[in-house]
């Protein structure tokens, strides 16, 4: 958990941070002027490029692009292979009487290509047996075929079989007081009714300027990081008048510009698997003076989680 919140600090910008040499130390990071606040796209530059990372840009994307990416790629293999048995139609190619009469030479090429990439093969075109440049291309797309049916296969079973936290953090950080102490709070909790994630661990962590210009990560101690499960939302504490708190001597103005990163680690009891989740708060999403209403109903039967209420403040 530590190192990915190390991992974050790229995440952060703002604006008085300044570009100089020899910052880049561990646990600190040199801004540029005149970046947004809300900036968290990373652009990479002079990054190697390495085939494993489309696979992983599969797993993360939506499904429609992947579908879409997949549909093209078997649209231009099918067009390639046809026009290589287009290029010579008129020798070697068996096609059942009458169907020149309706489609073009292309045509038949094409649909052929589509049957021997799909290993279909309806018997209504196909190359001679003794015809070695149409077999040469029947082998070759035939063995394409396999190949791009497997990744096909692999790549939705991979995207289906994927565990997701499915964790969402509240959208606002409130500063309110709590128990007579002030404090910074926020919710968290399990989307899905079915299954659970057990033995959660919270973590909190802030970007802040030292006296040298440099940000830092500073981790934010939570009252209890620890949750047996958050079926029901739970709600998140960092004393601020805590004197061990980065943030004990801040403004409110100075809270209302925080930036805030918080993590979230558990086992998902359905897929065996640990999962993870993380929420960035900007300036914005920090209330001052505001408290959360309340999402849950206790009664002798039942517990009701109101989601409506999950971001409400009053």
């Amino acid at each position: 958990m530590e190192a990915m919140l190390h991992e974050a600090l790229v995440d952060e910008t703002t604006h008085d941070a300044r570009l100089s040499i020899g910052m880049e130390k561990e646990g600190y990071v040199a801004m540029q002027d005149d970046v947004p606040l809300n900036a968290t796209t990373i652009a990479p530059l002079h990054a190697p490029f390495a085939a494993q990372y489309y696979y992983h840009r599969i797993l993360s994307a939506h499904w429609l692009p992947v579908v879409a990416e997949l549909m093209l790629a078997f649209l231009a293999i099918s067009v390639f292979f046809g026009c290589l048995h287009w290029l010579q139609f008129d020798e070697g190619l068996y096609v059942l009487h009458g169907l020149t009469e309706h489609n073009s030479k292309f045509e038949l090429c094409f649909y052929l290509s589509v049957h021997t990439l799909s290993t279909i093969g309806y018997g209504t075109i196909g190359p001679a047996p003794n015809d070695v440049y149409h077999n040469t291309i029947v082998y070759t797309e035939a063995i394409m075929g396999l190949t791009f049916a497997a990744i096909f296969t692999g790549i939705c079973w991979s995207k289906f079989a994927k565990a997701r936290a499915h964790i969402r953090f509240s959208k606002s950080v409130v500063v309110t007081n709590v128990f007579g102490q002030r404090c910074l709070v926020f919710r968290a909790m399990n989307l899905r009714n079915i299954g659970e994630v057990r033995q959660c661990h919270f973590k909190l962590g802030a970007f802040l300027t030292d006296e040298n210009g440099h940000r830092r990560m500073m981790d934010l101690a939570l009252v209890q990081p620890q949750w047996t499960s958050i079926n029901v939302p739970i709600t998140l504490v960092h004393c601020l008048d805590a004197a061990s708190s980065p943030l004990a001597t801040l403004s409110d103005a100075e809270l209302h510009n925080l930036s805030l990163l918080a993590l979230c680690s558990g086992f998902d009891t359905t897929f065996f698997e640990t999962v993870y989740a993380r929420h960035m708060y900007f300036g914005p999403s920090i209330v001052l003076g505001r408290d959360f209403q309340d999402a849950v109903a206790l009664y002798p039967d039942r517990v009701v989680v109101d989601t409506a209420c999950f971001d409400s403040l009053i």
